[in-house]
Formats: structure tokens, C-alpha cells, sequence
């Protein structure tokens, strides 16, 4: 007892010593030019917690560990400042503006402002950051998480899969919410554009900002501007991204004995019910499947094949099958990881009167499926490039072409929302996922049984094929270009394509029918074949073409001290014409030709 209270005067000693050892320190903050009181401006002790605010007068005090400590002083619009504690106990510290990140152009509706003249909520995306060196050619995945308040989410994972964005929460629970995105100015979608070729990108969340855009901009404005050349020598760059995706879980079924304990549990609590599945259930299918995982280990993990032997793997009794073998599910499924390849390659220059930036990028992913995966390929192409006609003439010309395709195999399941990874999470791991040795059923070497797995294996493929193309041809007239004065006079017509087919093809599927309880299992050449929803190939095509012209004049007057006088005034005329076909054949003749005509 007595060493425990020894102990305590120690470690309050040691306590006390550490508390007496901090230093006060105190001060004021302004702003350098004017003497004036920085309110709220942050004071902090650098590589650590410790920290204030300053007050009303631009005062404050802090406690700080020693006098080796780092004080920072930052306020925004300033120029953050550092200053070691040494013997200073009372500190007037003076901050100056920041007039660069003031100065920065941030694009709002139809042009640009300077940041100390916003008076909107804007935010801008740091595109070197949020861009540079990674391995995804889709800008909604890039910037989750950047810009406050932007929520981005994928429904699915899909190599193709569209983002749905939303801007400060939802704001309608009936239609879309998503905010409008313009493309140098076009409306467009983020996933057309290669983050490679982006220059700026502003964030427009209030009325203030976005109601020059009209009821379109009602959740928000996305606006993005691609990057234009500059005067000097050709500069060629070349960048080029191997990564590797894998599943972020690893689903493993419960060892078999645990997991025939749940079934026959769940069964008894049914008051018996029906047999468990497709006639499967009992104690000795239970003992069977118990033994099979004692005899070649945990998940078949002493087995390095998908050959189903009878026997071993299975038994058929009085017409029932009865399936024993323990498979590694999602291993059967899923790979532990994806190839995606990204190449990018532009060359921008310029001289006195003309100035370009042409820009390429291809990427190649795969998707997780171990057969039959999914893949997407995407080329892009970007150019900009101005022309200077004469000292108050400017011709400018902006395209984009964008070439997508997507295949996926065809889902049997597709009325659920996983498709085939759903089946494999609602049935045992002891069901047949293997294929046949040829030696039962009349079914060749090869042949898989029905379920997840064997869909996946037989599938045909699914093709989606997406074009788009946009060309935007401008004018800009510099009518008064003075120091304090400033008028110029735009004009210019868009026009952008969009085309995209979708083709499903399904079939009927070669399988191992052992779903029949009671009835012994055959081998089906075409199972699926009276099936509506899944022997049928479909065609879906669309077309959207919009035409957009604008026409805007700009006057800005800064002559008058600590203030700038601007005015917008001009028109935008926008026609959207919209096809869509859909074709479709049920009852294929050939499983293997999922066409209309064959």
C-alpha cells in the first residue's frame, strides 16, 4: 500500500512539473496596411492541437509548451505568418493581404471574377491535386470528397456506371437533383471529359451565383473549362497508368458444420416446413457435407479443380440430388484483382496570334469477374484553339469526341439487385458450382450446373456503344480594353451529339438441371428457352443532338477606389432534339446469334 502512494506522489509530481512548464503568451493581430484589428483571425501552436481565435480587438492569449514553440497566424485573404516563441511573452503580429489568391480568376456564369470580387457561394476544386497521378478516367471519382458539400455516389460498380451528384443534399424526392455541368460552357456529362485536358473547375451552390443559369441551375452549376494553349514552342507530354483494382470484402461461408447447424435450426423453427432447398435436407445429407469438409479441407482448400465427381462430390438418391462439396463461393466468382491501363499524350503551343492544345487519352479497364468478366475501353479527344485576328478580334474553336464501349455479360438474374452475386449470397456453399466430368446427366465434359456461377459462364455478352462529339465555334470582340475600363462582346454557337446502342443479348443456356425435387437431374441443351425475359436479344437506341447559342456583352469599371462596378447582358437560345428506338426478339433460334433477323 504504501509503494501505490509513493507511486501517486511520483506521477503528481511529474504532472505538475509538465503544467508549470507551459509558457503564456499573448498578443494582437492586424492588418498590415490599414493598423485595423483582425477578428476571429486563427492563432496556433504549429504540429499541434493547442490554439485560439482572436478577439473583438484582434487580441489573444495562449499557453504554449515551450519556448521552441511555433506560433502561426493565418487569417483568410492573408499571408499566413510563422514566429518562434524564444523569449517573447508579448507578440504584435501584422498580416498582408494575400493579394495573389486574391487576384485568382475564378470562373463563374458566362466569364470569370476575380476571388476578392465574389460575392456568391463558390467553391473551386484544386485541379493539380484532385487530378494529377490518378489512375481513374472518370472526374465524378476524382472529386469525392474535395469540394465541400458535393456529394458524389455510384449506384453499382459498374465499369460504367453514371455518378449521381448532389449539391448540398437532395432536392426534390420525385425528379432529378443533380447540378447542372457545363462544359466550356455546354451542357454535358463530367464523364466525358478527360481529367488530363481539365483545366478549372468552379462549384456554384447559392441563387446568387447560379441564377444567371435560370430554373436548370435550381441544385447547383458544375462549371468546367478545359485548358487552352500558350505562346511558346510545341510542348509534347506523354503519361501513361498501370493500377490494379481488387473486392474491398472477402466474403467466406461459415465452416460446414455451423452451417448445416443454421439450416436444420431455421427448418425446425419453421414447424418442419419443406425440405430446405430443391429437395435437399435431412441428417445424412448434414453428416455428408461435414465429412466432405473434414476429408479435403475447409472450402475445398485441398482440391485444385472445379471437376464434380459422383460419389465424392455428390450423390443421387431415389431421383434427389444431393450436393456435398464445399466451394470458396466468391473465389468461384470474384478475382483478387483488375487490370486498368490509362494513356494520355497532348501537345500545346502557340505565337503572337494563335495558340492550341490538342489532347488524346485511352483507357482500358477490367472488371472483377473471374469468367466472362465485364471490360470498358474509352478514347477522348480534346482541342482548343484561338486565333487573334487583329488587336479587338478573337476566333476561337472548341471540340470534344468521346468513343465508349461496355460489355458485360448478360444477367439471368437481373431482376434482382446484385444479379448473380445475390444468388451466391442466399444459397449454402455445399450447392453445385463445379461442372461436369462427362461421366452423368448425358451432359459433356464442361457442363456447368445451373446456378450463378454456370450463368455467368454461359452468358453472352451485353455490348453498349457510346459516341459523343461537341464543336463550339466563338467570336469575342474586345471593344474597350482600358486600365480601369474594360467591354467585350461574345458570341458563339455549340452544337453536340450524343449516340448510344445498347444490345442484350440472352439466350437459352447448355446447363445441368438439378433444381426438379424429386426428379433426377438431366442435362438441358437449352434451359431457359420458353423464358421471355431471357431468351430474347433487345436493341436500344438513342440520339441526342443540342444546339445552343449564346450572345453576351461584359463592362467592367474599377476606377472607382476599393470598388468594381460590372454588368452582364445578353441572350441564350438552346434546342434539344431527342430519338429513342427500341427493338426487341423473344424465342432466339440460335442461342449462339443473338440477333433480330437470325
Amino acid at each position: 500500500m504504501k509503494k501505490n502512494h509513493f507511486l501517486l506522489i511520483i506521477l503528481l509530481t511529474f504532472f505538475v512539473q509538465i503544467t508549470f512548464a507551459q509558457i503564456n503568451v499573448k498578443g494582437v493581430l492586424t492588418d498590415y496596411n490599414s493598423g485595423e484589428p483582425l477578428i476571429g483571425a486563427s492563432v496556433r501552436v504549429e504540429s499541434s492541437d493547442a490554439g485560439t481565435i482572436t478577439d473583438l480587438d484582434g487580441k489573444f492569449e495562449l499557453s504554449v509548451p515551450s519556448k521552441n514553440s511555433v506560433l502561426v497566424f493565418s487569417y483568410i485573404g492573408y499571408v499566413t505568418q510563422k514566429t518562434v516563441v524564444g523569449d517573447q511573452r508579448n507578440f504584435i503580429i501584422a498580416l498582408k493581404p494575400d493579394n495573389v489568391a486574391l487576384e485568382e480568376i475564378v470562373m463563374v456564369g458566362y466569364g470569370g471574377k476575380k476571388k476578392e470580387n465574389l460575392t456568391g457561394a463558390v467553391s473551386t476544386v484544386d485541379v493539380k491535386a484532385a487530378m494529377k497521378g490518378k489512375p481513374i478516367q472518370d472526374i465524378t471519382r476524382n472529386l469525392k470528397g474535395v469540394v465541400p458539400g458535393l456529394t458524389i455516389t455510384h449506384a453499382t460498380g459498374k465499369l460504367n456506371q453514371e455518378a449521381n451528384i448532389k449539391l448540398r443534399g437532395y432536392g426534390s424526392v420525385n425528379g432529378s437533383s443533380n447540378p447542372l455541368v457545363l462544359i466550356d460552357g455546354v451542357e454535358g456529362k463530367m464523364s466525358d471529359v478527360n481529367p488530363e485536358a481539365v483545366d478549372k473547375i468552379s462549384v456554384l451552390k447559392d441563387a446568387a451565383s447560379t441564377s444567371i443559369y435560370g430554373v436548370r441551375a435550381a441544385f447547383g452549376v458544375i462549371l468546367i473549362t478545359t485548358k487552352k494553349g500558350a505562346k511558346g514552342k510545341p510542348v509534347v507530354s506523354y503519361s501513361n497508368n498501370i493500377s490494379f483494382n481488387k473486392p474491398i470484402w472477402n466474403i467466406k461461408h461459415a465452416p460446414m458444420e455451423d452451417l448445416m447447424d443454421a439450416i436444420h435450426t431455421a427448418k425446425a423453427r419453421n414447424n418442419g416446413g419443406a425440405p430446405f432447398a430443391f429437395g435437399m435436407g435431412g441428417q445424412d445429407w448434414r453428416d455428408k457435407s461435414i465429412q466432405w469438409e473434414k476429408d479435403y479441407g475447409y472450402l475445398g482448400s485441398k482440391l485444385n479443380d472445379d471437376v464434380m465427381k459422383e460419389g465424392r462430390d455428390f450423390e443421387v438418391i431415389d431421383g434427389q440430388f444431393y450436393g456435398y462439396r464445399s466451394w470458396d463461393v466468391f473465389g468461384q466468382i470474384l478475382n483478387d484483382k483488375a487490370v486498368n491501363t490509362t494513356h494520355n499524350i497532348s501537345v500545346s503551343g502557340g505565337s503572337e496570334n494563335i495558340n492550341y492544345n490538342i489532347s488524346f487519352g485511352h483507357n482500358s479497364e477490367e472488371g472483377l469477374l473471374k469468367v466472362n468478366t465485364e471490360t470498358f475501353k474509352k478514347n477522348t479527344l480534346n482541342s482548343n484553339i484561338s486565333a487573334k485576328l487583329n488587336n479587338w478580334t478573337t476566333l476561337n474553336y472548341r471540340g470534344a469526341f468521346t468513343k465508349s464501349t461496355y460489355e458485360e455479360p448478360f444477367s439471368y438474374r437481373a431482376g434482382s439487385r446484385l444479379g448473380e452475386l445475390f444468388y451466391a449470397l442466399r444459397w449454402p456453399n455445399n450447392f453445385p458450382y463445379g461442372i461436369s466430368d462427362g461421366t452423368y446427366f448425358g451432359a459433356p465434359k464442361g457442363t456447368s450446373f445451373i446456378g450463378p456461377i454456370g450463368f455467368i459462364r454461359n452468358a453472352n455478352r451485353n455490348v453498349t456503344n457510346r459516341d459523343y462529339s461537341r464543336h463550339t465555334a466563338e467570336v469575342v470582340f474586345d471593344i474597350l480594353n482600358q486600365a480601369t475600363q474594360k467591354l467585350d462582346f461574345t458570341s458563339n454557337f455549340s452544337y453536340s451529339k450524343t449516340d448510344r446502342e445498347l444490345q442484350e443479348k440472352g439466350g437459352s443456356v447448355p446447363l445441368i438441371n438439378w433444381w426438379s425435387s424429386g426428379h433426377t437431374p438431366k442435362f438441358d441443351p437449352v434451359y431457359y428457352s420458353t423464358s421471355t425475359s431471357r431468351n430474347k436479344t433487345d436493341y436500344k437506341l438513342s440520339n441526342n443532338k443540342l444546339y445552343s447559342f449564346n450572345a453576351f456583352a461584359k463592362y467592367t469599371n474599377s476606377s472607382m477606389e476599393n470598388h468594381t462596378f460590372s454588368l452582364l447582358a445578353g441572350t441564350n437560345v438552346e434546342q434539344n432534339d431527342f430519338s429513342y428506338i427500341y427493338t426487341g426478339r423473344p424465342f432466339l433460334l440460335d442461342p449462339n446469334k443473338p440477333e433480330i433477323a437470325a
